[in-house]
Formats: C-alpha cells, sequence, structure tokens
C-alpha cells in the first residue's frame, strides 16, 4: 500500500511540474521600472522616472514590446541554439531582420527567456520561501562591489515579481504589474508584428529610398544600437 501511495504521489508531482513548465513557456507579463536614472520621462513625485514594457513567451519565440521608445524585439530560437531577431517599429509598420552572424550583441537564450536582468540566483542568499507549486514564491539578496540586489522570484515560472538593484549611485526598481498565460494578446501581437512589411538587415544600405528605412540611415541606426537585448537592462 505505502509503494502505491508513493509511485501516486510521484505521478502526481511529475504532471504538477509538466503544468508549471507548461505555463512558463507560455507567459505574458507587464512589468513597471522605476529609476533615478534619467530616462527622459514624466517622474513620479519622489523624482524617480517610471517606465513600462511588455513581455512575452510563446515556445521557442520571445517578444519584448517598449511602448515607450516605440519598437519591439521578437527573438527566436532556431536550430542548433541559433538566435535570430526581427524589431519592428509600430509606427511605421516595418520590421528589420538580424541573421545570428548580424548580432553585434550575441544573446544566450536564457537571458532572453528572462524579462529582468538578474544576477546569478545560485550566488544569491535565500532569504524566505512561500506558497507551492506553480505560486512558489522565493525572496534572494546579494551584497556585492558596494551593490544591493533584492529579488522576489517565481522559480516554477521563472518569472520576476520583484526585483531591486540599490547602490550609492542608482536606485532601479522593476515590479511585475500582471501576467497572464496564453493570452490573446500575445498571439495578436506575434501575429502583428510577423505581418510587418520586413527589410534584412544587409539590405538596408539598397532600400535608404524607403522613409523609414532612410531615416534609421540618417539617424546613424547600427548593429550595436539595434541588437541589445533590453534599453533598461544593466551591466554585472
Amino acid at each position: 500500500m505505502k509503494i502505491i501511495i508513493f509511485l501516486l504521489s510521484l505521478f502526481s508531482f511529475h504532471g504538477f511540474a509538466q503544468e508549471c513548465s507548461s505555463k512558463a513557456n507560455f507567459i505574458s507579463a507587464e512589468y513597471e521600472v522605476y529609476s533615478n536614472e534619467v530616462f527622459k520621462k514624466p517622474k513620479l513625485n519622489d523624482n524617480r522616472a517610471s517606465i513600462s514594457f511588455e513581455f512575452h513567451r510563446n515556445s521557442n519565440r520571445v517578444l519584448q514590446r517598449f511602448s515607450d521608445v516605440g519598437f519591439s524585439n521578437i527573438w527566436r530560437q532556431g536550430s542548433h541554439g541559433r538566435i535570430s531577431l526581427l524589431r519592428s517599429f509600430d509606427k511605421y509598420q516595418h520590421a528589420i531582420e538580424y541573421q545570428p552572424n548580424e548580432l553585434n550583441h550575441k544573446p544566450n537564450w536564457s537571458s532572453i527567456y528572462q524579462p529582468v536582468p538578474v544576477p546569478n540566483i545560485e550566488k544569491m542568499e535565500l532569504i524566505a520561501q512561500t506558497g507551492t507549486g506553480c505560486e512558489l514564491t522565493q525572496q534572494y539578496q546579494l551584497k556585492s562591489n558596494g551593490i544591493e540586489y533584492h529579488l522576489i522570484w517565481l522559480p516554477k515560472l521563472a518569472l520576476v515579481r520583484y526585483f531591486q538593484i540599490k547602490s550609492s549611485k542608482v536606485n532601479k526598481e522593476w515590479q511585475l504589474s500582471s501576467y497572464q498565460i496564453n493570452s490573446q494578446r500575445s498571439a495578436s501581437l506575434f501575429t502583428q508584428h510577423a505581418n510587418y512589411h520586413s527589410t534584412d538587415y544587409a539590405d538596408i544600405g539598397d532600400n535608404e529610398s524607403m522613409p523609414f528605412l532612410g531615416k534609421m540611415i540618417s539617424q546613424g541606426f547600427s548593429t550595436e544600437q539595434s541588437t541589445s537585448q533590453n534599453p533598461h537592462r544593466h551591466q554585472h
């Protein structure tokens, strides 16, 4: 009887783990970013700038939408782990495609899969844990080189609920506003951007007569500017 109960518990745990993994692969999240750094945006009463962004996972694709700056990054992991990028501009309904060998910044999929640039969790100290299943919540902290990191983490969903970087020069916070599983908005955004007119990065110079591409060239558009994963990233 004990063996049967043990086997049933194993099957139950395996099924629950699969459920969480599936949710993590098809998740949408919205974040607010607060910072005393200058983002050239309207500031709050406490002199911190506030911006927002959306994050959408869909299996081997990730969409990062930065409405404040008017573009979205759509990353795709193809065969042999090769990563390509489609950067789309809603105002022009036009996108620029980058093949893996055209990316000046060589990202890894684990950093793209995660919406917020947190340090290596294995190097952080776990100070509290609450909840169960897919809603398991962990709190971490780390102090390194005069910088404090505070993280509230949803490990089963591979999702940051809250993250703070604090030092004598900067205080930046990422706050999860909401998240959904298999949201209709996520599906619509992937379809919308896939339908935009697109140009291969290598062909931009041959199409400068197009108003959109002419403007990109006149603004000094480059691979280094265009392929950074996230305007809100920091260096560790």
